[in-house]
């Protein structure tokens, strides 16, 4: 690492004082510019480091995200990581606390691993090969091994490895084929469980027996079921994971290895993720998912009761993890008037307290709009869930113009977080409407399964219904609407566009799919497998997948769009966003292009965010007619 240690310890200081005296300060009058809410800087990922009462965590004041350590009880932090292009997450070793770091190449998601102490010590190439992307599969009770998955032998496929962490000697375990991911070992290092996907929603769990090589599929099912990551039992009789084999929602189950077989434990009509025990196993902890909003179970299993959970302001408990001796508990809180930090809760006391402090860059917290939940009935009777925010200088009657904003997946699900380009917009006068058209995750199964295939464009008619609905209401002016995603949400835009021209007013395109042909031609091939289930496939739905991209529908739209898009984006090629500004330019339409050379699937380095969401707010006003 080219940089000192002093200029370490001067640099979040000096940081972390400027955007302190900013949030004290304020600025003059209500006017927050765009660079500022892009200037919010919040805390994620906390983990306990081993040995220490310190925490790391992610954070992106240097531009990109990188690791970070403070004390449990709040500080200074220390920065960790120096990665140019930031990292894409950590894991840090249970024994020693030497930290796995993964970085990519410009957005390429072709993930490097490397090692260093918990200070940032030299860093180390751990598994290192820049055309092959890998994933990390778990540590061994003891830290003797990782698993982790790799495409190294063909793109297509990921086998799965153990490194023997005293030696770095690796061993390719498993090479059958196909999406393989390891899902942890069990406490006696006996076990190594692994997971197949045959799709995006379908996959199926195995038991793989390191000693003797042996494999036992542990979930024979029909039809699309899919399976967390199992937690175990101290003794190794069993796990607790979360599955929805069978069944609408996803629930937890407890796993016998000597029956052989699943019982569920917790079945709401709500999917239940997040579940784990902690080290020795007594907390157990679930989440339920309940119209977006997450809420945390802990359970006593020494009592077998439920035991109070933190004490917090509306919002979302997430990334719940326990100390190794089990007396604290840290977790990420963050709301839609909130950004995400690090939070901690001593165990015996239930003394609650913030560890990492968000940087508002000078916007007081006052000014940040929560969103309303409403559902609308569509063309089918079907009712859609949504969030709508009214922006703070709305009164009642007065109509304000909107942006419709599609999350990606299409499995994705909008929730109450904390978005900082929306609040900049709310603050600028304009509503937003935040759908979870069909096709979305959080409410079942069939819900999910609705938009599959040949009823893709049932969920662009949700979208023409919800415009209908807020024609009814008194705050939004239907003659300034704009609707906006990214990934599957970027497709969406597209298809609103050519499906719905009187409806909108604009369209910006975020890595967008502008045809599924091409897409599905291009796209990483690992991927490719695992959403033709979704879309359809090359081999069978050819002739739909291009009656209903928008590419081939271009002369039907007349609103101005802007597309953005990153050059490495390996989900989505920018030959997406570039096929269709050609056809449009080509017919002389009003499109903007942005791409980016060092992003992949999304613009996530402050200094282009930077560049192109000031532009996004240009274009939003001209568009809107909105000075």
């Amino acid at each position: 690492m080219s940089m000192n240690s002093s200029s370490k310890l001067l640099l979040f200081p000096i940081i972390s004082v400027i955007f302190v005296m900013l949030n004290c300060l304020g600025y003059a009058g209500e006017d927050y510019s765009i660079q500022q809410y892009l200037n919010i800087r919040g805390n994620s990922l906390g983990a306990f480091i081993p040995g220490t009462s310190d925490v790391m965590f992610i954070n992106k004041s240097t531009g990109v995200y990188q690791a970070w350590r403070v004390s449990d009880r709040g500080g200074w932090p220390e920065q960790v990581t120096w990665f140019e292009e930031g990292i894409d997450y950590f894991v840090i070793h249970p024994i020693t606390g030497q930290v796995i770091l993964a970085t990519d190449k410009g957005g390429n998601e072709r993930s490097q691993f490397w090692m260093c102490d918990g200070w940032g010590g030299d860093l180390d190439p751990l598994v290192v090969n820049p055309e092959t992307k890998h994933g990390f599969g778990g540590w061994s009770r003891d830290g003797r091994w990782m698993a982790y998955q790799s495409n190294e032998r063909s793109e297509g496929d990921f086998d799965i490895y153990l490194m023997d962490m005293e030696t770095r000697e690796t061993t390719c375990i498993w090479q059958e084929g196909g999406y393989w991911d390891g899902m942890g070992f069990s406490p006696d290092g006996r076990y190594l469980v692994m997971a197949n996907y045959s799709a995006n929603d379908n996959g199926d769990v195995y038991l793989y027996e390191i000693g003797t090589q042996q494999v036992t599929h542990l979930t024979p099912h029909e039809g699309a079921a899919e399976y967390s990551t199992p937690s175990w039992k101290p003794d190794g009789s069993g796990f607790y994971f979360s599955t929805n084999q069978d069944r609408e929602f996803y629930a937890m189950a407890y796993y016998d290895l000597t029956k052989g077989s699943f019982e569920w434990m917790e079945t709401p009509d709500w999917d239940v993720y997040g579940v784990s025990l902690s080290w020795n196993g007594r907390y157990l902890k679930w989440v339920v998912n309940v119209d977006g909003k997450l809420e945390l179970h802990i359970r006593d299993m020494n009592t077998g009761e439920e035991i109070k959970t933190p004490t917090m302001p509306p919002g979302q408990i997430s990334g719940t993890r326990f100390s190794v001796d089990e007396t604290r508990m840290i977790f990420e809180f963050e709301s839609p008037t909130q950004p995400e930090d690090v939070w901690m809760r001593e165990v015996g006391t239930g003394e609650v307290r913030q560890v990492t402090h968000a940087f508002l860059a000078g916007i007081p917290p006052s000014s940040f709009q929560a969103p309303r939940f409403m559902r609308y009935t569509t063309f089918d009777g079907l009712e859609i869930p949504a969030f709508y925010y009214l922006p703070s200088d709305w009164s009642p009657g007065k109509r304000v113009p909107v942006i419709v904003k599609i999350h990606g997946g299409p499995e994705g699900q909008a929730r109450p977080y904390f978005d900082r380009r929306l609040q900049y917009f709310l603050n600028k006068g304009y509503a937003a409407f935040v759908p979870n058209v069909r096709g979305s995750a959080g409410y079942g199964k069939t819900y999910l399964h609705l938009d599959n295939v040949e009823k893709r464009l049932d969920s662009v008619k949700d979208i023409e219904y919800a415009a209908k609905w807020m024609a009814n209401t008194d705050w939004a002016d239907v003659d300034r609407m704009v609707v906006y995603g990214g990934s599957y949400g970027g497709y969406m835009v597209l298809a609103c566009l050519t499906e719905q021209p009187d409806i909108w007013a604009g369209g910006i395109d975020v890595v967008g799919i502008s045809n599924f042909v091409s897409f599905l031609e291009n796209t990483g091939p690992w991927r490719r497998a695992l959403r033709e289930s979704e879309y359809g496939s090359l081999a069978q739905d050819r002739e739909f997948l291009e009656k209903i991209s928008p590419l081939n529908h271009v002369d039907k739209i007349r609103a101005p769009l802007m597309i953005i898009q990153g050059a490495n984006d390996p989900r989505v090629p920018a030959s997406e966003a570039e096929q269709i500004y050609k056809a449009l330019t080509d017919r002389g339409m009003d499109v903007e292009l942005h791409l980016y050379e060092d992003e992949g699937h999304g613009i996530v380095k402050l200094k282009n965010q930077l560049d192109v969401y000031p532009k996004m707010v240009k274009f939003l006003d001209r568009v809107l007619e909105k000075q």
